[in-house]
């Protein structure tokens, strides 16, 4: 989500910096072989919340798509609009563009 903080006095430094929230992701530590993808899991805090944080949208240096890891077969609740939000695990689409694929290879 990106959205700015109002303040009454237009002097202060938050006041023109857009910010995004972002969920946090674990670090890729290895490599799913067959299709040569990384992969990452989702950071889950207390009660199982994913963990957030709010960065300056300046500091994003590029976008990823995130592939879920289904498994054997996929549930059938599960769709584009909700997939990232109920699956746990996820691998990191390098072949995107040239662009992602330079960066994380």
């Amino acid at each position: 989500m990106i959205f700015r903080l109002w303040f009454e006095d237009p002097r202060e430094s938050l006041h023109l910096q857009p910010l995004l929230y972002v969920e946090r992701f674990s670090k890729p530590t290895r490599i799913e072989k067959d299709i040569n993808m990384f992969l990452v899991e989702r950071l889950l805090g207390r009660n199982n919340h994913p963990v957030g944080d709010v960065v300056e949208l300046s500091a994003v240096v590029r976008q990823i798509q995130l592939v879920p890891k289904f498994g054997s077969h996929i549930k059938s609740s599960i769709n584009s609009s909700n997939s990232l939000h109920i699956c746990k695990r996820f691998y990191v689409n390098s072949f995107m563009d040239k662009e992602n694929y330079q960066a994380v290879w």
